[in-house]
């Protein structure tokens, strides 16, 4: 769609995304849509776009009905219900603006982004004595953590 609205330009569409956007908001929000519960968390200010309203109080009636469903215990999803949300939900993208699609893919990548967040446990030898410091982890906070190995001598930690 985005490349669509930039006159078939992919590059124009990059370079809509790759722009700076973040903002600092309120945290709460209009209420003009009651699906914009669902980026309320998002770092970018929502554009104004009727469209992009009408999309949100689908994707939030769709959820809503999924949560009905598993509360239910009903694994069985209703199709039709499934096909008729699909088609609203296209109908609705294919009239959002620029602004609104920009909004929805930049949260979309931000999305992708917090999925893939990890972090590494790195293990090394060291030498020497060895004592707390302020960079030993604790429960407070995290920092270094040494710990003897099977056969070591005083002087050889793992870190």
């Amino acid at each position: 769609r985005l490349v669509n609205l930039c006159m078939g330009s992919q590059n124009d569409a990059d370079e809509l995304l790759d722009g700076e956007s973040l903002c600092i908001r309120e945290v709460s929000r209009s209420g003009d849509c009651e699906g914009d519960r669902l980026l309320a968390s998002s770092p970018y200010e929502m554009p104004k776009c009727d469209h992009l309203c009408n999309f949100l109080d689908e994707v939030h009636r769709c959820h809503a009905y999924f949560r009905e469903k598993e509360r239910d215990g009903c694994i069985e999803s209703d199709r039709v219900f499934i096909n008729e949300c699909y088609e609203r939900c296209n109908e609705c993208l294919d009239q959002i603006s620029k602004d609104a699609c920009i909004y929805l893919l930049k949260n979309w990548l931000f999305s992708l982004a917090l999925c893939d967040i990890s972090f590494f446990v790195t293990f090394r030898l060291i030498s020497g004595v060895h004592t707390a410091s302020e960079e030993m982890q604790n429960d407070d906070h995290g920092g270094v953590v040494l710990c003897a190995s099977k056969n070591a001598t005083f002087s050889e930690y793992a870190v």
